[in-house]
């Protein structure tokens, strides 16, 4: 008999790993349980399928009580496992913890070549970064004619595949598209028809409407959170909402990315969140 929700949030506070207070990775507790799961997965195994030395989550309660079908309930478990990723192994060992995300992103960005200041701030490095490893892909591509798109533009709705997309009046609408050929190793689609290359499209997020306003502004489509007093949020006192990896339609804007490809036929980066 599995232990109830109530019994294991008592057993986990007594030997839970609070992760380093980072705002920026807060986000997690509304990533849905599939995106969580890949994270997981790279951030325990290695490329070969095998678990890596340095890891500490498979250990924990909360990974044997979650794990594989609850994660939004442990993602400050998971938080704190990629803080430990992205640090020194044997820094982690002196300060008993990894380092906040924004000091990962910048040192992905130095290794990217990636130019950053430090005023820089954590939403103008992943934009940065993204472009970097768009432009850096197109520059791998056969040139490609008509429009192709990344397929997590796509929503495999049954038969019948769809993008989210401004309407031209400012409102997200489910756009119907046909696709063509898949080019796998892109993960790019072909898209037939239903899109051209002045139309605007959003990133999936779980809780879009249609009907939603919508912004080419990144700032504007940002949701923030709330921490404690004492600067870490208790994922385990979190609303059903916030399990569940739903967030309020109020809170939301739909960010959209548009006119982009005119040179390859491709989509734009999407705005990192």
């Amino acid at each position: 008999m599995s232990p109830s929700l109530s019994s294991f949030a008592i057993r986990n506070n007594k030997k839970r790993s609070i992760m380093k207070e980072d705002r920026d990775l807060s986000f997690l507790a509304y990533c849905k349980n599939e995106d969580l799961k890949t994270l997981v997965d790279m951030l325990t195994h290695d490329t070969n399928g095998e678990v890596r030395i340095s890891e500490q989550l498979t250990n924990t309660d909360a990974y044997l009580y979650c794990y594989p079908y609850r994660l939004s309930m442990m993602w400050q478990e998971i938080a704190n496992e990629l803080q430990r990723f992205g640090g020194n192994t044997l820094a982690n060992l002196y300060r008993r913890n990894g380092v906040c995300y924004k000091e990962i992103l910048r040192d992905v960005c130095r290794k990217a070549e990636v130019y950053f200041n430090d005023k820089t701030n954590t939403k103008e490095l992943e934009r940065s970064l993204l472009e970097k490893v768009y432009h850096d892909t197109v520059g791998q591509m056969d040139e490609k004619e008509g429009i192709w798109l990344y397929s997590g533009y796509i929503v495999q709705d049954e038969d019948t595949p769809y993008v989210w997309a401004d309407n031209g009046k400012g409102k997200l609408e489910k756009r119907t598209v046909e696709l063509g050929k898949y080019d796998e190793g892109m993960d790019l689609y072909e898209i037939t028809s239903g899109l051209e290359l002045t139309d605007y499209i959003a990133w999936p997020v779980s809780g879009f409407r249609i009907g939603l306003k919508t912004t080419t502004n990144v700032d504007e489509g940002m949701v923030e959170e709330d921490l404690s007093s004492d600067g870490e949020t208790d994922a385990h006192s979190m609303d059903e909402d916030a399990d569940a990896g739903m967030v309020d339609e109020s809170d939301m804007q739909p960010v959209v990315d548009g006119d982009s490809g005119a040179d390859t036929g491709s989509a734009d980066t999407p705005a990192a969140e």
